[in-house]
């Protein structure tokens, strides 16, 4: 009867070890994807901030029924309506920069993903003139999509000044 006994323990022990270092595997994965993620935001901005509408592109899901809000003329429905409406208010800029800030969070589940954050962005028209640097909120939902991360939805909106 006491052999059984041990057998059993150490199958028990055994079992609490491979479950553990399944439990961390699959963190290091979802920590990974995280940096993944965290990565296309940062190589997505750096598009926008580039001007380049077709590079921005490659980060967004192309399904026709998608919603993206952005700061102006509010909501786009599908890619096509994002890339044409943001086309036309770059229009009158000579060039834009700015930078992500340190809030930048991403959260993993499966094959999909949240992320929020906040940027500063300036521009400068045409003619040379600066626009006042704008304060902007993020919240992205991303998808996997034969291995790469898509945003399926998007809400960019500027946040209003603080009163103090």
């Amino acid at each position: 009867m006491k052999p059984l006994r041990y057998v059993s323990l150490l199958l028990l022990l055994l079992s609490a070890v491979v479950a553990a270092q399944s439990g961390q595997r699959a963190k290091r994965v979802q920590r990974n994807e995280e940096m993944v993620v965290k990565q296309r935001i940062q190589d997505e901005w750096k598009a926008w901030y580039a001007m380049d509408v077709k590079r921005a592109g490659t980060f967004y899901a192309k399904d026709a029924d998608l919603v993206f809000f952005d700061i102006a003329p509010h909501k786009f429905t599908g890619w096509s309506e994002y890339e044409k409406g943001v086309t036309q208010l770059l229009a009158p800029y000579r060039s834009l920069g700015g930078s992500l800030n340190d809030d930048l969070a991403v959260k993993v589940h499966g094959n999909l993903a949240w992320s929020t954050g906040t940027v500063k962005m300036v521009g400068v028209r045409k003619d040379g003139k600066p626009d006042d640097v704008l304060n902007l909120r993020m919240t992205g939902i991303w998808e996997r999509r034969q291995g790469t991360w898509l945003l399926v939805h998007e809400h960019v909106s500027v946040a209003l000044p603080s009163a103090t």
